[in-house]
């Protein structure tokens, strides 16, 4: 098999999803979230607010994801909030909170730091 690696594209989300949701573990971590996490997804790409990976079978008509990533940069108080008193698995909790417009990613633009020994920026962010 060859395969390629590439950016998530919008068209890609639905094929990601489903693939997730094939995996029984995954499907059961985000429960009725599952149904949102397209529509999440699709909005954080157009905001260039994730970082993403899919990979695919070159040899294959159609294409279709094979595996992919997704990392985000969150504010510092949501992982806190995550972990502290009751830990909560973050995934399915940035899924919720989005759905509700209360995101915790930050926008790949609104990074002013380009290196982490930038004596200018804070602890205020964490990758995810």
């Amino acid at each position: 098999m060859r395969v390629s690696l590439r950016p998530m594209l919008v068209k890609d989300v639905e094929g990601c999803v489903q693939l997730l949701a094939s995996h029984p573990v995954e499907r059961h971590r985000h429960g009725s979230l599952l149904a949102r996490l397209s529509s999440v997804w699709k909005n954080l790409l157009r905001s260039e607010s994730i970082i993403t990976s899919v990979l695919e079978d070159a040899e294959t008509p159609g294409r279709h994801p094979q595996a992919f990533g997704v990392s985000a940069f969150v504010a510092d108080d949501f992982l806190q909030q995550c972990k502290i008193p009751n830990p909560v698995w973050i995934g399915r909790e940035l899924v919720h909170r989005i759905s509700r417009g209360d995101s915790p990613v930050f926008r790949r633009t609104s990074f002013v730091c380009q290196s982490f020994n930038n004596p200018n920026c804070d602890s205020s962010s964490r990758t995810f």
